[in-house]
């Protein structure tokens, strides 16, 4: 069993520790970020994990999608074969395709 990370994933990845690295630091954002990793790494030895999971605006088969709750972040993923794919990362609560970083008024 190997983990992929899908692209929105990967971009979840990126705006999550750039929003760490302003707000916490570099040491604590790196911190999470591998707290993060640990508990996705999780899912090799219990892929089943988390409960299903539905997002209407997924082009996906609602019965395919699991997530995994890790602090304040949801993690999307699907399971196929001897794979596991991340679909995204996602602040809990909010809206699908926002930005992790909360909204900067000026």
């Amino acid at each position: 069993m190997r983990i992929f990370y899908m692209p929105e994933a990967e971009k979840n990845l990126k705006e999550i520790l750039e929003y760490g690295m302003e707000n916490w630091g570099l040491e604590q954002a790196l911190l999470f970020m591998e707290d993060l990793r640990t508990t996705i790494s999780v899912l090799l030895e219990y892929p089943q994990l988390g409960p299903s999971y539905h997002d209407p605006k997924l082009d996906k088969d609602a019965q395919s999608l699991r997530s995994l709750v890790y602090k304040q972040y949801r993690i999307v993923y699907e399971t196929d074969n001897n794979l596991i794919r991340i679909i995204a990362i996602l602040p809990k609560g909010r809206p699908r395709g926002l930005s992790p970083t909360p909204a900067v008024s000026s």
